[in-house]
């Protein structure tokens, strides 16, 4: 969920509300979030947009009270319906970039009130903002690392501020940060493996992200896994052959 790969929380959310209580599902994946959150802050630290950042304040604590009077008066069956409910047009949402682009999104007042409370409320409500939020900073023409950067910073100060909305409304406490330890080393685990092979995919998600093009997509790759070879001091018949980095007939082609 913190290596731009479009939808992955979404899915995450989905299935945590399958498994556990949906109230407490979210509970347990913000703890999980923020441990996440801290090592991506680490690798972005220097790259966020801070003007950005600060015009959505307003919107953005807006749209997680809202999503926390939800968890308030919900049951948890109503709560995992509201869950699937909010998931459900999102992953359109994800598969429509994909598939067309992001939307042209304005930069003015309008835009911003309504991404900033949609992506509070989301967040808030299912742990599952970054659609929204990837909507808007794609609009605003990020380089990729300042586009990373600023979604980090994003997520970690909003999953800050949910924090004790979460906590006193019930949904973290002894047993569900029981559950946050044992999983924990499975997030950071995450972060610590990676092999070179795993470069070239994480390089190919960067350029979906942005430029929603299986060209882009698969020349970042190629590039990536010529980079790969010359950091590594390989040959340069060696470098030159990046077939096993192969992604498909994209990247064949390429």
């Amino acid at each position: 969920a913190k290596t731009a790969v479009p939808g992955l929380a979404s899915v995450t959310a989905a299935l945590f509300a399958l498994v556990l209580p949906a109230k407490e599902s979210t509970g347990v994946m913000l703890a999980l979030l923020l441990i996440g959150d801290a090592i991506a802050l680490w690798a972005y630290r220097r790259d966020a947009n801070t003007a950005v950042l600060i015009r959505l304040v307003p919107s953005v604590l807006a749209g997680v009270g809202l999503g926390a009077l939800l968890l308030a008066v919900s049951t948890q069956a109503q709560m995992r319906r509201a869950i699937g409910a909010i998931l459900l047009p999102l992953v359109i949402v994800t598969l429509a970039q994909r598939r067309w682009g992001p939307p042209r999104v304005s930069q003015g007042r309008v835009a911003r009130a309504v991404y900033g409370t949609l992506a509070g409320f989301t967040t808030m409500a299912a742990n599952a903002g970054g659609p929204v939020t990837s909507i808007y900073f794609l609009a605003s023409r990020f380089s990729v690392s300042e586009f990373l950067g600023t979604t980090a910073w994003f997520f970690f100060l909003v999953n800050v501020v949910k924090l004790p909305f979460s906590i006193g409304l019930g949904v973290i406490h002894a047993e569900t940060l029981g559950l946050d330890a044992v999983l924990a080393p499975v997030v950071i685990a995450g972060f610590e493996h990676r092999e070179i092979r795993e470069i070239v995919v994480t390089a190919g998600l960067s350029a979906r992200e942005t430029h929603y093009s299986v060209g882009a997509e698969a020349a970042t790759e190629v590039f990536a896994a010529l980079l790969v070879g010359a950091l590594l001091g390989w040959a340069p018949e060696h470098i030159m052959n990046v077939g096993w980095a192969s992604r498909g007939p994209a990247f064949a082609e390429m």
